[in-house]
């Protein structure tokens, strides 16, 4: 693992920020010339993606508004960016992002710097994005909450992608870490429950809203599983719920270690299994500003280095 460790959090918002385009995607055309210096973006139609999903036929209401299935749960694109520097080999490891709340895979790409921090890890992976609710306030996961389905959705993943000859051979399929924002966590924690794939990275960010029983069986489990969670001082009740998640792994003897970002080094997160990043950012800008894709990614023990 090389990488310089600074200890500035001024200096990793710089980094977070570096090559990193100031454009908000108003449509796919948009998204995919923005990050054609980076590598090439596929978007597929897949049978296994979220949506749509019967449990939204009828779309969504929150607050006393209706999201349509026609216009927010009818989507089945699934992105996926392959990095120009990208090696393929015979196991190609891959990153799951999952999207929150009033998000889809362009805005979300770029909102957050996506693209940006997983090409500066200097990773030899892929990027998949799927679209979830679109521009809903939904954490719902679609058919990706159902028994089995994650691993559908993965081998459907690459059979379209030998069918684009993405790949000069038909590879085995490596690491699968799976991230994601605020209301992802939801989709994040029935995959870890019954997904059908073996997962060995998690990085939640200030998503831990709920569901973490589910997280902590998860970590219980699987013994060599990293899970790396950060949380964020902004309403919506994610700090006090790490703080209780972290009480019920110490009653239990589950180890783990917590940090305000400060003090997170890249040093500290590569050396523990179990991460608790408490951040000073807001809601968004725990990846927007913080680089905390980056950090997770650049520090993971399980996804190969592009040499």
């Amino acid at each position: 693992m090389k990488y310089v460790l600074v200890k500035s959090f001024f200096v990793w918002m710089i980094c977070g920020l570096l090559a990193a385009p100031q454009l908000w995607a108003q449509d796919a055309t948009d998204t995919d010339t923005l990050y054609q210096s980076f590598g090439k973006i596929y978007r597929l139609q897949l049978i296994n993606a979220p949506f749509p999903s019967p449990e939204r036929a009828n779309g969504h209401t929150y607050n006393g508004k209706t999201y349509s299935a026609a216009e927010h749960y009818n989507d089945s694109t699934v992105l996926v960016f392959i990095p120009k520097k990208f090696n393929p080999s015979r196991e190609v490891d891959v990153v799951v992002y999952f999207h929150g709340w009033y998000n889809n895979p362009d805005s979300a790409l770029v909102q957050f710097n996506l693209i940006n921090q997983f090409v500066q890890a200097n990773k030899n992976a892929i990027l998949i994005v799927p679209q979830g609710p679109k521009n809903a306030p939904d954490s719902f996961g679609g058919k990706l909450e159902k028994a089995g389905m994650f691993a559908a959705f993965i081998n459907e993943t690459f059979l379209k992608l030998a069918a684009e000859k993405v790949f000069r051979s038909n590879p085995r399929l490596g690491t699968i870490v799976i991230a994601g924002h605020s209301g992802a966590y939801r989709v994040m924690a029935h995959i870890l429950m019954h997904g059908g794939m073996e997962i060995k990275e998690v990085y939640l960010f200030d998503g831990l809203y709920s569901q973490f029983e589910k997280f902590i069986l998860w970590i219980d489990r699987n013994k060599t599983g990293r899970f790396v969670a950060v949380t964020s001082p902004a309403e919506g009740g994610t700090e006090k719920q790490s703080m209780d998640m972290m009480a019920v792994m110490k009653a239990w003897k589950i180890p783990f270690a917590s940090f305000k970002e400060l003090d997170a080094s890249l040093v500290e997160m590569e050396k523990n299994r179990v991460v608790f990043i408490q951040s000073i950012l807001g809601h968004n800008e725990v990846l927007s500003t913080g680089n905390n894709l980056y950090k997770c990614l650049v520090t993971s023990g399980n996804l190969k280095d592009i040499n």
